[in-house]
């Protein structure tokens, strides 16, 4: 039985198609507020066909290529506009960059749904790029139609915060909690999907029918709520008010301070220019042929100008982030009220 999958991200339209329903369900969590019913409307003109095989993968259909891109756990081979990239043996995927096709195969269907998640991501982040809007590995808020977005490096407790600062204003509204869009004009875009966190007391409140745990071995258990329960906490688009780049501190109390801007270029350009800590496929990043260097180039030279001309036009702060996270997230609501 084939299930069936529509999404509209920003005017980027995917349609995701497989034998799994385990792969289909999960996107569907994920993905949740971008959902759109078939039959309702049509999709974006920017659109991505993926389809995915609960299947031993077919490498029958593989021509016999050079390698173009090894990293660990898999090597992709290039035929002009086709990617073919083999998992170690264990799965296949064909990509076709013309079409905008996916094809993955394998037999392992938590494989097949992590790849297809991150296959949607790194395509939804170029095809913004060409619309103008970028990605930012970043926490965002508003209050009063202005956006206040605070870059944490990996484990800094973008989760927790923004659990924190929600539950104890009603009126601060999430734009994302780890990845912010923004377009030339300043305006930052809402994108939150399902929000993983270690610590059950930040479940408090939560409806359990919308909260998974998964388990992995090494980390212990993790729980992911479902895009739904922020429907209404959701912000409107609005403009970029505050950035503040955080910071763990080794001390009980948490300080927001101004810098100068000069000290948010490095960590805005590591992020958005060059997508440190966002979601992407590295057997995307490089297709070989001349015009995709010009046009990477000049994506990359797009994205430097916007957050430049962002951070001559926002405010910005350093957010150093105590070991008390309830007075951490009291200071951050106070600032956001007070800017």
């Amino acid at each position: 039985m084939e299930h069936k999958l529509l999404l509209d991200i920003y005017n980027i339209g995917f349609k995701i198609t497989s034998d799994s329903f385990f792969v289909v369900d999960h996107l569907k969590k994920d993905f949740q507020l971008f959902v759109k019913e078939e039959g309702v409307s049509k999709l974006p003109a920017y659109s991505v066909y993926v389809r995915v095989f609960c299947q031993q993968p077919p490498y029958e259909r593989v021509p016999p290529l050079v390698g173009s891109i090894y990293d660990l756990g898999l090597i992709t081979y290039k035929d002009k506009h086709v990617n073919y990239t083999d998992y170690s043996s264990k799965a296949l995927m064909i990509y076709d960059f013309k079409k905008e096709t996916a094809e993955l195969f394998s037999l392992d269907e938590q494989f097949l749904y992590e790849k297809s998640k991150l296959t949607i991501l790194s395509r939804m982040g170029e095809l913004l790029d060409r619309q103008g809007i970028h990605r930012l590995h970043a926490l965002g808020l508003s209050k009063g139609e202005k956006a206040t977005i605070c870059l944490l490096p990996m484990e800094g407790g973008k989760t927790t915060t923004t659990l924190n600062v929600l539950k104890k204003d009603q009126g601060i509204k999430l734009l994302s909690d780890d990845m912010c869009l923004l377009d030339g004009k300043g305006i930052v875009y809402p994108f939150i999907m399902r929000i993983g966190v270690r610590d059950e007391s930040l479940l408090e409140g939560v409806p359990q029918d919308i909260i998974e745990e998964k388990t992995h071995p090494k980390y212990g258990s993790k729980y992911f709520i479902e895009p739904s329960y922020f429907k209404e906490k959701q912000a409107s688009p609005c403009r970029l008010k505050n950035i503040l780049i955080g910071k763990r501190i080794f001390a009980q109390e948490s300080q927001i301070k101004p810098v100068s801007k000069l000290l948010c270029l490095v960590p805005c350009i590591e992020s958005g220019v060059f997508g440190l800590g966002l979601p992407q496929l590295i057997e995307f990043f490089w297709r070989g042929d001349f015009l995709f260097l010009i046009k990477r180039v000049g994506i990359i030279f797009a994205r430097l100008f916007l957050f430049i001309k962002l951070i001559g036009r926002a405010k910005t702060y350093v957010y150093l982030i105590g070991r008390d996270k309830e007075a951490s997230a009291d200071l951050l609501v106070k600032f956001i009220n007070n800017s």
